[in-house]
């Protein structure tokens, strides 16, 4: 019996280091498919995805636009025809994450930078500062 219960633990005490060697292996993997993208990522595919896209495109344009000139932005840039209320659904679907995109309050279907509010967050408090001397 004595020996059942120590070759029980023993297997456990395996299980337990197999449980992490192959966790690390995760790891590793994961580590090597990003920097596989990475290295690839340029030879693979020159055209950028649709939310860089408009990211793209707004950046150039340096304030808020509507989706339906971020369309045609994009047409012209990119040679991509993408209809308005399929960028809508790119841009609402990354707000709800909370990345790259904003919409503009009081102006429908119009979008902006996360970056900029962040940056106007910044700098309001600065300026409120500089004003109360």
């Amino acid at each position: 019996m004595k020996d059942i219960v120590s070759l029980l633990r023993q297997k456990e005490e395996q299980l337990k280091l197999l449980y992490k060697q192959v966790e690390a292996l995760r790891v590793a993997a994961q580590l090597m498919a990003e920097e596989q993208k990475l290295v690839s990522g340029g030879a693979e595919s020159q055209t950028p995805s649709q939310p860089e896209m408009v990211h793209t495109v707004l950046a150039e344009k340096g304030e808020p636009m509507h989706v339906a000139k971020i369309a045609e932005a994009i047409r012209r840039k990119y040679s991509k025809r993408l209809k308005p209320l399929y960028l809508t659904s790119i841009i609402y679907r990354l707000m709800k994450k909370g990345k790259l995109f904003y919409k503009v309050e009081g102006k429908p279907n119009t979008f902006g930078l996360i970056e900029w509010q962040v940056s106007k967050t910044i700098q309001m408090p600065l300026e409120v500062s500089a004003g109360s001397r």
